[in-house]
Order: C-alpha cells, then sequence, then structure tokens
C-alpha cells in the first residue's frame, strides 16, 4: 500500500477512488436521481450561469524557480493565487499576484525547521496565513503572509484534506487508514493546535485505501462541501463544524456496486460501466455544480435541488465561457478553473481569448478563469 499517491487534478477526474459510509443508506433521506437524457444535453447552452469571465496568464519566473509543472490544488485569496505544484520530490507552494505574475515560494521543501517532505493540503486563512499539512511528517505548518515560517503542530492522525472553522478549530477529512481510536472515521474536528476533539460519520468495508485525489473539500458563504469520490453522497457543514445535510444521489444501473469499489486499479482495468460523481461540487444556494464521470466520459454537471433540474455539458466541450473541470470558488464567491494547451487544445478557436494570449498558452502558460456567476440562476 502506498498511502501518498497523489496523481495531477485533470488526471485523478479520469480516474476512481472508492468511498461510502454507513450514514448514508438511510430510506428518509430523499434521493437525488440524475441520468443522461437527451434533453439534459442539449439544455447547457441555455443555462446562463456565467455573466462574465476573466482570465489571468500565470507568468511563471525562471529565475526564481518559480515554474508550475503540475498544479494538484489552486485556491485564491485577496487577490492572491495559491497554486500546489506537486511534482515527484519538489512538492511545494507558489504564490502568483492577480496579475499572474509569480510571487514567492511558501516554505520549502526539507527536513529542517520550517521545511515539510509534502504537501497533503494547504489552507490560506483570511489573514493569508498559510497552513500546510505534511502527511508525510504528520505534522502542519504555519506561516505568516510574508512567508515567515511561524511554528509547527504535531498530529496523532492521518488526513487527506482540511479547512478552518469560526472559533479557531478545523475540519478535516480523514484518510482511511488510520488506525486506533480514529479507524474508520472519515469527518475530525481539531482544535486550534490540531488535536481532535470529535469525529463523524465513518467508511464503510469497500474502500481502496491505496488512492487519494485533492479537492474533496469546498466553501462558500457560511457552508462546507465535501465529497471523497466516489461516493455519491455530498455532505455539508456549516463553519461551526455542525453537520448539516446529506444529499445522496443516484445514478440508476449505472451505479457502481460496493464491492467493485476495493480495487480500483481491477475495476479501472474492466469493461464496467458505472457513473460517479468526479469532483467535490459547489453548493450555491440551491444550485450544485459538479463533474459527472458517465462511462468514462466527463461531464459538467449544474443541478437544482429544489426544483430537480439537471443541466449537462461534455468536458470535450471546453470554452472559457462555460464552467468546465476542474474548478473551485473564491471568497467573493467567483468560480475558479484553469486550462493549459493540453487540457483545451482547441483554445486558438476560442474568440474570448486575446491573441498575446494565445501565444503564451502555446508556449506552455497556464490561465486561470474568474467565473462570476449569475445570481439570479442560482437563486
Amino acid at each position: 500500500m502506498n498511502k501518498f499517491t497523489h496523481l495531477s487534478y485533470f488526471i485523478f477526474s479520469l480516474l476512481l477512488l472508492s468511498c461510502t459510509t454507513k450514514t448514508t443508506q438511510t430510506s428518509d433521506k430523499e434521493i437525488h436521481v440524475i441520468d443522461f437524457k437527451k434533453e439534459y444535453m442539449t439544455n447547457y447552452d441555455k443555462v446562463k450561469l456565467v455573466d462574465s469571465t476573466q482570465l489571468i496568464c500565470l507568468q511563471e519566473d525562471a529565475d526564481k524557480d518559480l515554474m508550475i509543472k503540475r498544479i494538484s490544488k489552486i485556491s485564491m485569496k485577496n487577490d492572491l493565487i495559491y497554486i500546489r505544484d506537486s511534482r515527484i520530490r519538489k512538492d511545494r507552494l507558489i504564490v502568483f499576484d492577480n496579475k499572474g505574475n509569480a510571487l514567492n515560494q511558501i516554505g520549502s521543501r526539507g527536513q529542517g525547521p520550517g521545511e515539510y517532505l509534502n504537501i497533503t493540503d494547504f489552507y490560506v486563512a483570511a489573514s493569508n496565513d498559510v497552513y500546510i499539512y505534511d502527511g508525510r511528517n504528520d505534522k502542519v505548518f504555519l506561516y505568516d503572509k510574508n512567508n515567515k515560517f511561524i511554528k509547527d503542530f504535531k498530529v496523532n492522525f492521518e488526513a487527506e484534506k482540511f479547512v478552518a472553522l469560526n472559533n479557531n478549530k478545523f475540519l478535516f477529512s480523514l484518510a482511511p487508514y488510520n488506525e486506533g481510536e480514529f479507524k474508520d472515521k472519515l469527518i475530525a474536528i481539531t482544535d486550534k493546535n490540531f488535536n481532535i476533539i470529535s469525529t463523524m460519520f465513518e467508511f464503510d468495508e469497500n474502500v481502496d485505501e491505496n488512492w487519494v485525489f485533492p479537492y474533496q473539500l469546498i466553501e462558500y458563504d457560511d457552508k462546507i462541501i465535501y465529497n471523497r469520490p466516489i461516493s455519491n453522497n455530498i455532505y455539508t457543514f456549516t463553519k461551526d463544524g455542525i453537520a448539516d445535510k446529506i444529499i445522496p444521489f443516484d445514478f440508476g444501473t449505472l451505479n457502481l456496486q460496493p464491492n467493485k469499489l476495493k480495487d480500483i486499479e481491477k475495476l479501472l482495468e474492466s469493461d464496467d460501466s458505472y457513473c460517479y460523481i468526479a469532483a467535490t461540487p459547489i453548493l450555491i444556494n440551491n444550485t450544485l455544480l459538479s463533474v459527472i464521470n458517465n462511462e468514462d466520459e466527463l461531464f459538467t454537471c449544474v443541478y437544482n435541488i429544489k426544483s430537480k433540474t439537471t443541466h449537462l455539458n461534455s468536458i470535450s466541450n471546453y470554452s472559457v465561457s462555460t464552467l468546465n473541470l476542474p474548478f473551485t470558488i473564491t471568497e467573493h464567491g467567483k468560480v475558479v478553473s484553469y486550462f493549459n494547451a493540453d487540457m483545451y487544445p482547441n483554445y486558438e478557436d476560442d474568440k474570448q481569448i486575446p491573441a498575446s494570449m494565445k501565444k503564451e498558452i502555446a508556449e506552455g502558460a497556464t490561465v486561470v478563469c474568474l467565473y462570476n456567476i449569475n445570481n439570479s440562476f442560482v437563486d
């Protein structure tokens, strides 16, 4: 078993991870059914979800060794762009300004004071203090907004992702390979020193412990959304760490059978047809924005919980005017995505991209997309 399997965000959406819970198979929960009717596949262009899109071309700095190889997480706080560049033996966190200029690297890889071996996850506070969780060292490192190392905290659990809560607490999504008192636990709440004070929900027996993927936790407004692919259950929590609701989805005959989830490699090599949530959704009021994998094809999914209406767009129909994977969200409610030439090979035909930016993309640049959402649609 390799508990430190890290893949790029774009690749992860093409693969699988298994996680179901003992607490979600309840008959009193309303199940939301998503199928792939023809009208769902053709009505996406009618969705006025995006008001406008801002493009930021990232300007890497070779002299300072601030170059991106493989993005596994992107976050924006206070007009700064934080990107985890997850390459083998050179895991680091790079900061860009809102014009795309590379500024600096947070901390560095190593075994000295303030140095980490692995960035399992990071979190940027409203103050621009940065927390880095190193799952290999079982530590959380704290740096201030000027990239000065403050202190580190030893943790006694194995986790995958985390976000800050109110009252100096943190919410962690735990890893399935914990032992002892945290074995099989799904979610943990810690104090400011990263000591667990409570846990909730559990993994079931059908989980492959060899696979770890980014983007399981999304913050929006006063909510935290959690989904660990390929669970069909979406959990929401308040910023006080209180479990708010579980939103279960059903893909009918394309649901993966639980006994198929223990061996993901075998499942990937099979000819089975299946459907699952491939990226943690963003929940804005009654609207869920997510990515669905349907028989190895990826779709952006816009689903209204209240009206139960579905809009689907194939990822192959990428453009900067439509929401496409991968995405997260800023503290101001703007949805964040990014692309490069490999992810969007038809960028040269996109009229919204300036010619000067197309030249930079051809030379290997990454472009961050900020989408202003039409609030009248998601209300």
